[in-house]
């Protein structure tokens, strides 16, 4: 539109369209106007960056400047949310972030500004990283509704005894005697272990997660055993007994009578193979043309028709302007093309880059991280390429570069990546801490 202004405002004409010229000499000015006070905004007002890995927690916005923290200092991250409502009615939602150590001291606070909080609480449970979001009130962490034992004793540690339960610090106690417990119960949630105390009538005194505890499952569940409460683990019951069924199960013999030797167990991760690059589809391809010669043809045709003036011929100048203005938009479209994005997957990952894959990764995910690659359709769109993590939950969508589902499927069996969404029903040991 810049350069369409620019050429209408020096172009000579008559005093039949010096109105259009003023009106778009306007629109111009308020565009430059427009785009300068963005840039001003982007610079007083950095957006958020934000990197998570496995090792640490980076995060750098411009409310609370640079937090950088190891994995190892992270016990618990708590957000909250921030709902703010524009003039025209649109409602943006943001996390504020805080970080608590194992002393449930509170170590850092981070804005997650425009990075949608989704995606951003994903990547970090997906990395391993304790997310404990708000529920509504219901008695949650709370022996009776006035208060929080946590915050009452912040360094106490959840202890069983023979005749009670309690928190215990260097700086006081607080304890439920053992007549007024019922049963204690361990499950899992949303891939962490939680401990849920219920009183003598089935009413819930408490409801937590193992990691605000600060105690393993394995411990609590067999000290509250050689105690002798009542502790259920359902979970963890059913994995002892496929387990203990898989072990006593008797061998099925051979066709010809020989036995059959039990099969290794599978690796953890095949061997690494060598990167197999995927690229995009030629339907995908085909528009980095198509989008360069219509834009060609409508820039080139615009300025024949202003240019008419200029040299007197009329519209006879379009007759080689618009051809040219679609080769040259043809002509950037192959140029588009030559550093098309393409997915490289191998021993170390996935990894999307440009120039065929030759060039600086866009996005990657270490292998360890990856639960399952996939073309599929998330949310009711359009498909789009998915990356889940161990626990089905999305790390990653594509929506723009999407390759081909066959050939992506190929390519995940050559590298030993597992395709498609992860299968959560397979039994295996529940969580500890």
């Amino acid at each position: 539109m810049g350069l369409i202004s620019l050429g209408a405002v020096i172009v000579p004409s008559d005093d039949g369209i010096e109105g259009r010229v003023a009106l778009i000499g306007s629109l111009a000015t308020v565009v430059l106007v427009w785009a300068a006070g963005s840039f001003y905004r982007v610079l007083r007002t950095p957006p958020a960056h934000w990197t998570v890995s496995p090792q640490g927690v980076t995060a750098r916005d411009p409310w609370f400047g640079t937090t950088e923290l190891p994995a190892s200092a992270i016990a618990g991250i708590v957000p909250t949310e921030l709902t703010r409502e524009s003039g025209d009615g649109k409602v943006s939602v943001s996390l504020i972030l805080q970080f608590y150590g194992h002393d449930l001291a509170l170590i850092g606070t981070s804005y997650s500004g425009d990075v949608p909080p989704d995606e951003l609480l994903a990547v970090l449970r997906s990395r391993g990283y304790r997310v404990i979001q708000d529920q509504r009130r219901n008695n949650t962490y709370d022996v009776d509704p006035s208060f929080l034992p946590h915050q009452v004793l912040p360094e106490a540690r959840f202890t069983l005894d023979i005749d009670h339960v309690g928190w215990e610090g260097e700086h006081g106690a607080l304890r439920i005697p053992r007549t007024e417990i019922g049963g204690l119960e361990l499950h899992t949630r949303s891939g962490h272990p939680w401990l849920r105390l219920r009183g003598t009538e089935g009413e819930e005194l408490l409801h937590a997660p193992l990691g605000a505890l600060r105690v393993s499952r394995s411990e609590l569940r067999d000290q509250a055993r050689a105690l002798g409460y009542p502790v259920s683990d359902p979970e963890r019951d059913a994995y002892e007994s496929a387990a203990f069924a898989g072990l006593s199960a008797p061998s099925v013999p051979h066709a010809y009578g020989a036995p059959t030797p039990p099969a290794a167990a599978p690796p953890a991760f095949a061997a690494p193979a060598a990167e197999v690059t995927v690229g995009m589809p030629g339907g995908t391809r085909k528009w980095y043309y198509i989008t360069g010669v219509i834009a060609g043809v409508i820039v080139m045709g615009v300025l024949a028709f202003k240019l008419r003036y200029l040299f007197d011929s009329g519209l006879s100048w379009a007759a080689w302007g618009v051809p040219a203005g679609a080769a040259v938009g043809a002509l950037g479209g192959l140029l588009y093309d030559r550093r098309r994005p393409a997915l490289v997957l191998g021993g170390e990952g996935i990894r999307m880059a440009a120039e065929g894959g030759r060039r600086k990764a866009e996005w990657q995910h270490a292998r360890p991280s990856i639960g399952g690659v996939g073309v599929d359709d998330h949310d009711g769109s359009v498909e789009a390429l998915l990356v889940w993590s161990p626990t089905g939950q999305v790390i990653r969508k594509e929506s723009l570069n999407v390759p081909d589902a066959e050939e992506l499927r190929l390519a995940c069996e050559r590298t030993g990546l597992p395709w498609g969404r992860p299968d959560l029903g397979a039994w295996g040991p529940p969580p500890e801490l």
